[in-house]
């Protein structure tokens, strides 16, 4: 059953919803006996989803022992539709704006052009006054003036042109900051992704909304120009707009503008600009917080190590300690420990104990390749600050590292492996000619490095 559907569905349900669902089920028309007997039944055990009580033949044998296993099946698959009947009705109850437009579409279609007029001037007033932040409600009160010109509402003979003036303005401004969006996404997708997007760029630059009077628009043109010129100002004007006007943006123009503002934060931090290390470690937090960058309330093991990496960066240890102790919950519990492992280990590195991160980390192995992978770059540069000294030892030691990550190289993308073999490279030249002046040409020729703003505060010479 854990693989079924409706066990998927049972398996996202909070407290609030088993509330509600409670007395919707028993309203449901298609809600017979046994399908509410099996709802009552996976009610019952709803805290113990991992429960062996929790397969298909003991809920059989529990619901209807003399039935075939057929007839069981069907019975999961009517109290299936009835759960997703629900999520369709609590998704418009928790988007009030939707759920006023269905009505809107329902007064029309049973004629009652009076109570429609009536509330459509009470809904436009709503949207407009979010339409220069919401893309969506822009949409919205297009959906409107479509609904009440294209349909026999009285009120077209009267307001004919001023609908279709209506119409025509929401579809300028939602095709244009809709197209200016899609702009700013396809800017950042192309170059994570190393994928030629130009020709569709240049065909939504064409419909794309240029003129930047409303809050949206220029929010939006941002975007645009962070993605695809780098622009700094416009990294600042983001920034400033996301953390503290987020609740007037929609959550998809939200993630869009936090994703490409950590990427940008990192790739400014790669090169080596200490300064955005506390901006990426702001936005991250951020982002766990407002829950845009957690899938299923879950954290992704790479950012949570990155996250902890950044406020070691910039010297926040009590940062990245208090996070380790305070998300470590939002992790997948198969990855949790090594994941906690891995993040301490990186605190002790910037601390520059370098001996206990080479005891914690030499015999270790974890079940991800790129903590397997990470542990390596702790480990080289670990092994370079206690014996550099020793340089036969040393250069068998990159020799080995330089092994692993050329026999994985399929495994890695061409940024991680180029930034990999460009540390070990970095560290045999210092070897041979531990100076400042070898580091900064070392430095220079390195598009991309492992540790970039760590090896550039070497202090050895």
């Amino acid at each position: 059953m854990h693989s079924s559907k409706l066990f998927k569905i049972i398996e996202s349900l909070s407290n609030e919803d088993w509330k509600r669902l409670n007395r919707f089920v028993l309203g449901h028309e298609g809600v017979i006996e046994e399908v509410l007997n099996l709802f009552n039944y996976l009610s019952k055990y709803k805290k113990k989803l991992d429960s062996r009580q929790l397969n298909i033949h003991n809920a059989h044998q529990n619901i209807c022992p003399k039935k075939t296993r057929k007839h069981f099946r069907n019975i999961m698959s009517r109290l299936t539709k009835v759960l997703e009947d629900y999520l369709r009705w609590n998704w418009l109850f928790q988007h009030k704006q939707e759920y006023d437009l269905c009505l809107l579409k329902a007064l029309n279609n049973r004629g009652l052009y009076h109570l429609f007029d009536l509330k459509a001037s009470q809904l436009n007033t709503k949207l407009k006054k979010s339409s220069s932040t919401d893309i969506w409600a822009q949409l919205q009160i297009l959906t409107i003036s479509h609904i009440s010109f294209f349909s026999n509402n009285p009120i077209k003979s009267i307001k004919g042109g001023q609908l279709l003036m209506s119409l025509s303005k929401s579809l300028i401004h939602f095709t244009g900051n809709l197209s200016s969006f899609y702009r700013g996404v396809l800017e950042y997708y192309g170059e994570i992704t190393n994928t030629d997007f130009s020709d569709d760029l240049k065909r939504l630059e064409q419909i794309s909304n240029n003129e930047h009077s409303t809050d949206i628009s220029a929010t939006l043109n941002h975007l645009v120009l962070l993605n695809r010129n780098k622009v700094p100002q416009s990294f600042q004007y983001l920034y400033n707009r996301l953390t503290k006007e987020e609740n007037k943006l929609s959550l998809e123009i939200r993630a869009a503008i936090l994703t490409s503002l950590i990427h940008y934060a990192y790739e400014e931090y790669k090169s080596g600009s200490s300064n955005t290390a506390n901006e990426i470690l702001a936005l991250n937090e951020y982002g766990i917080t407002s829950g845009l960058l957690l899938v299923n309330q879950k954290i992704n093991t790479t950012r949570f190590v990155n996250i902890v990496n950044a406020a070691c960066a910039c010297g926040r240890f009590d940062k990245a300690e208090e996070f380790i102790e305070q998300y470590n919950s939002l992790l997948e519990p198969g990855i949790r420990k090594e994941t906690i492992q891995i993040s301490s280990a990186q605190i002790l590195f910037y601390q520059s104990d370098y001996s206990t991160v080479i005891d914690l980390l030499k015999d270790a192995y974890f079940h991800l390749f790129m903590h397997n992978m990470r542990v390596r770059w702790l480990l080289i540069c670990a092994y370079f600050m206690e014996f550099r000294q020793e340089i036969e030892f040393m250069e068998s030691m990159i020799r080995n590292y330089n092994g692993f990550i050329k026999t994985n190289k399929d495994k890695m993308s061409l940024s991680n492996f180029k930034a990999s073999m460009n540390l070990s490279n970095v560290l045999r030249a210092l070897l041979k000619d531990p100076s400042k002046d070898r580091l900064e040409k070392e430095l220079n020729e390195a598009d991309e490095i492992v540790f970039r703003f760590w090896i550039r505060n070497l202090d050895i010479f």
